[in-house]
């Protein structure tokens, strides 16, 4: 098993008190008032002194605030799972689920999982409003990001899917892990988008490159750089003043991230190209840095088979302002392209949703696609 599975973080706030209320009858519950957290209280405009009719409808009206920012699938999976829905007020939740899996035309546990995704979208979106994501530049993929640890998202969920036209015995497996780069735990190489010159971006820039070489060095009690292992190992591959094709890929040790993060390789990709003071642009295929990449990984996986997952910023995302589904889509396509044809030691292929943006094009990618079939033998979104 994919040990995602057995590593993702505690959930964060508003998810927990998201799922605490849907059980029983949802808002209808008789215990309602206990049910409440104190997120949820604060954003309701709930005051101690309220009776229980007015939580109730201080509630309601919140709950139904959030439901219109969702999708209009996840907003009637949120209003059925927690009772809002007029036609869907049963008893049970099971069987709200299975009402919903009608109205879907799907089965119970995907009708579940809308639900749940419902949560994490509006969690992320909560993050943002907070001001813990900027959705400025794009996503934390494009080279931009803006959440100091004090931001993180406290917690992590992987979607995965099996490839279609792979048998069902297969343990090939592509899909998406939600939160911050800094927590994931569970890929043995993590991609790291690079210019052309492959020079790591420095250490208090906001960026997958930053963070990778900041992780990846040798620090002192006060976390001072003594050792910068990664960007050393790197210069030591290209040279000092070295500069590579388009889409090259180039592998190294992950210095501490091993300990850390159990991550035992990097492999760097050159996506953008330029110099400095002149600008960096998008290389044109984004698709074959993909495939380079995982070219790469299968090196490292003939070596050393323990490299079996690997984890993708969306590569290119926020470029320019554009919208990330159809760069994805791309991502998607030649990793796709590559499990199916290579079939090597990489099983597992993710994609980080780390914002907002990046999670709903995930979605848009991978449910409901019928080359992907969503994996419900795996723990999607279990908690310590």
């Amino acid at each position: 098993m994919n040990p995602c599975l057995r590593e993702v973080e505690p959930m964060s706030d508003l998810f927990t008190e998201l799922i605490q209320l849907r059980p029983g009858r949802g808002v209808l519950a008789a215990n309602l008032v206990a049910r409440i957290g104190p997120l949820l209280r604060a954003r309701a405009g709930i005051d101690d002194s309220d009776g229980p009719r007015e939580v109730s409808e201080r509630l309601i009206t919140y709950l139904e605030s959030l439901a219109g920012t969702l999708p209009p699938d996840l907003a009637l999976a949120f209003r059925v799972g927690l009772s809002l829905h007029p036609q869907a007020q049963f008893r049970f939740l099971d069987e709200r689920m299975e009402w919903l899996a009608m109205q879907l035309d799907r089965d119970a546990r995907t009708a579940r999982r809308r639900f749940d995704e419902a949560a994490r979208l509006l969690e992320l979106k909560s993050r943002e409003a907070d001001g813990a994501v900027s959705m400025a530049s794009g996503s934390m993929a494009s080279g931009s990001m803006t959440s100091g640890p004090a931001g993180l998202p406290a917690h992590q969920t992987e979607y995965l899917y099996r490839p279609q036209a792979l048998a069902e015995t297969s343990d090939i497996r592509i899909g998406f892990i939600t939160g911050d780069i800094r927590r994931v735990k569970c890929a043995d190489i993590w991609v790291n988008p690079e210019n052309t010159r492959m020079e790591m971006a420095r250490f208090e820039e906001h960026s997958v490159s930053a963070i990778i070489r900041y992780l990846g060095a040798r620090r002192d009690e006060t976390g001072q750089v003594v050792e910068d292992r990664i960007a050393d190992a790197l210069v030591q591959k290209v040279g000092r003043h070295g500069q590579v094709a388009p889409c090259t890929a180039i592998a190294t040790d992950s210095g501490n991230l091993l300990g850390s993060n159990r991550v035992r390789s990097i492999v760097h990709v050159a996506t953008v190209q330029g110099e400095p003071g002149a600008g960096y642009r998008q290389v044109h295929d984004i698709g074959h840095c993909v495939t380079k990449a995982l070219d790469a990984a299968e090196r490292l996986a003939a070596a050393e088979p323990a490299h079996t997952t690997i984890l993708f910023p969306i590569l290119g995302a926020g470029v320019g302002g554009a919208e990330p589904t159809g760069t994805l889509r791309t991502l998607v396509g030649a990793a796709l392209d590559h499990l199916l044809t290579v079939r090597g030691g990489i099983r597992t292929v993710l994609f980080l949703a780390y914002s907002t943006t990046d999670f709903i094009a995930c979605r848009t990618v991978f449910e409901d696609n019928p080359q992907f079939l969503a994996d419900f033998g795996q723990a999607h979104g279990h908690h310590h």
